[in-house]
């Protein structure tokens, strides 16, 4: 219960990513990190993307070059399914899975105000 909720109110903070333009994507040996205006989200799996239900995971040809082609898009959108966030740019959503199995996080987040947080 206490994982779920904790879940929950990360999605939560994700919300203040609308609006936000994708202003470049890290990739780093075991995780991607998105620049968003001034905020920074680091996923620790990989997100899944959806183009139009089309899923494209990371071993997908192609999958690096449709989700760089977001960088200068904002986001319009994002929802919460335990325990998927869906951040959607219009065009394509990332699918990024906030509650893993293999590892010790699978998301943060440092706001514009510095503030940190993570699952």
């Amino acid at each position: 219960m206490i994982k779920s909720e904790a879940l929950k109110s990360f999605a939560a903070r994700l919300k203040l990513l609308e609006g936000e333009e994708l202003c470049a994507i890290t990739f780093i040996r075991d995780y991607v990190q998105f620049t968003l205006g001034e905020n920074i989200l680091n996923t620790y799996t990989w997100p899944i993307l959806d183009e139009g239900g089309i899923l494209y995971h990371e071993d997908t040809l192609g999958y690096r070059d449709r989700l760089c082609g977001q960088i200068g898009n904002k986001v319009s959108e994002v929802s919460y399914e335990e325990p998927v966030a869906m951040i959607d740019f219009g065009e394509l959503c990332l699918r990024v899975i906030l509650d893993g199995d293999d590892c010790y996080e699978t998301a943060s987040l440092r706001d514009s105000g510095g503030e940190y947080s993570a699952v």
